[in-house]
């Protein structure tokens, strides 16, 4: 009888719970018909009724300052909880996917908004006109976000991203910075110029010396045997992939892979044992390139993907180079004579880097980037670029021991540090408003 009993309550509480999501499911429709700036598709989840989106496409102006200027359509995801939730406002650094489930809106059970960036996916003008890509506009187009929603949501908001992402939620807190009562934000690259030279400090110094001379020693025989190299790379992507090597040629990416090597080994915190001899063969040789460091990363395709990203990275938000001096009796394709950049134009085209954005933002950070969290990994080289809170802020960074860019999370931090962490969102979230 008792078990009977549980079951008809739980029952009767699922059929609640569908209906009340019915209900809110329907008042968020009827909102979104009212707004002209709001289009909508409604996106059935298979495995749980709770994690269902909408796909929200948002009037976006390319020009905030000039809406003659025209406009065009930014996607949005959200994921509705509930209306007396917090709200999450996960801020993409490139494209967005409806399967983006950032940590923050789990563990807070947040509704969560995710954006992707304009001129990424399918947030791009029918003309791209490159000049209105930058961080005052993509912050603008976070701003429009949150005025067109929080009618729905009034309880506090957060932002938050990983990586470009996170720069991205960081700008946005400067740009606008009631937006949003709290901000975390994951592994942020936040380059001091165009060139920032603490990468190759970071690369000299990370991990031990016998592993950081393993992998000099496998990028030099890579190269020492280049020819044989190319040859099975190109065997292996003409069978297996559609990748095309216009934009650098197919020997200059693979020399560019080379020296992106020891960056994308830290990055991703790949097993220093696993590299293998530079006795081996150069068909295991390249076997383990191709799974650890391909050179997809240099074909046309994704050039063209992070476009958009490099021509930022050349513009305002700066990124890094490659160290050639201990390579350079092996290249062939390449400049010997000065570092290289990682930033590949769109076609090739010089732009000039203004620094005038970063210096303000880094001195807002300083005197007025309160209710931030900062989180890296050790053993990540963007980790060479952290924001490190200045006394005058309530902010707090940590650096977790040997972890990554893919897994420098919450999760992954000690007990002390987590209740240190949501100790503090819960104070900011609750004097917030």
């Amino acid at each position: 009888m008792r078990n009977t009993l549980r079951l008809f309550g739980l029952f009767f509480f699922l059929c609640c719970f569908h209906e009340t999501i019915k209900a809110q499911n329907k008042q968020l429709e009827t909102y979104f018909d009212s707004q002209t700036d709001i289009s909508f598709n409604f996106l059935k989840n298979s495995s749980s009724e709770n994690n269902d989106y909408y796909e929200l496409r948002i009037k976006q102006p390319i020009d905030h300052d000039d809406l003659t200027k025209g406009y065009f359509e930014q996607r949005v995801y959200l994921n509705h909880k509930g209306f007396s939730n917090k709200t999450v406002i996960a801020t993409e650094g490139y494209s967005a996917t409806p399967d983006s489930h950032y940590e923050l809106t789990e563990m807070l059970e947040a509704n969560q908004i995710d954006v992707e960036y304009r001129y990424f996916g399918k947030s791009v003008p029918e003309t791209i006109n490159f000049e209105y890509l930058n961080l005052k506009q993509s912050s603008a187009d976070l701003h429009h976000i949150h005025e067109l929603l929080s009618p729905l949501y009034k309880n506090n908001w957060m932002s938050t991203g990983i990586s470009k992402g996170g720069t991205t939620c960081l700008f946005y807190k400067f740009f606008y910075p009631d937006d949003v009562s709290a901000t975390v934000a994951y592994v942020a690259p936040i380059a001091n110029t165009i060139e920032d030279t603490r990468i190759y400090d970071f690369l000299d110094s990370v991990g031990n010396k016998s592993c950081r001379k393993k992998i000099k020693k496998f990028q030099i025989q890579l190269l020492k045997n280049s020819a044989k190299a190319i040859e099975l790379l190109k065997d292996h992507y003409d069978k297996a992939t559609a990748y095309q090597f216009n934009y650098l040629g197919f020997e200059k990416a693979f020399e560019y892979s080379i020296l992106e090597f020891p960056f994308a080994f830290w990055q991703w915190g790949a097993d220093c044992s696993a590299i293998p001899s530079p006795v081996s063969s150069i068909e295991s040789l390249v076997s383990y390139y191709i799974s650890h460091n391909p050179i997809s990363l240099f074909s046309d395709q994704l050039i063209t993907y992070y476009e958009p990203h490099y021509y930022q990275a050349a513009t305002e938000m700066g990124y890094y180079g490659y160290e050639t001096k201990p390579f350079k009796k092996h290249l062939k394709t390449i400049s010997k004579d000065k570092n290289l950049s990682a930033i590949f134009t769109p076609n090739h085209k010089n732009l000039t880097y203004n620094k005038k954005q970063y210096d303000d933002f880094l001195i807002w950070l300083e005197k007025k980037g309160n209710n931030i969290i900062y989180i890296y990994g050790d053993i990540d080289p963007w980790s060479a670029c952290a924001i490190s809170p200045s006394k005058e802020v309530n902010s707090l960074c940590f650096m977790l021991t040997n972890k990554h860019h893919g897994d420098a999370r919450i999760k992954n931090m000690s007990t002390q540090d987590k209740k240190t962490i949501f100790s503090s969102l819960n104070k900011w979230l609750h004097y917030s408003k």
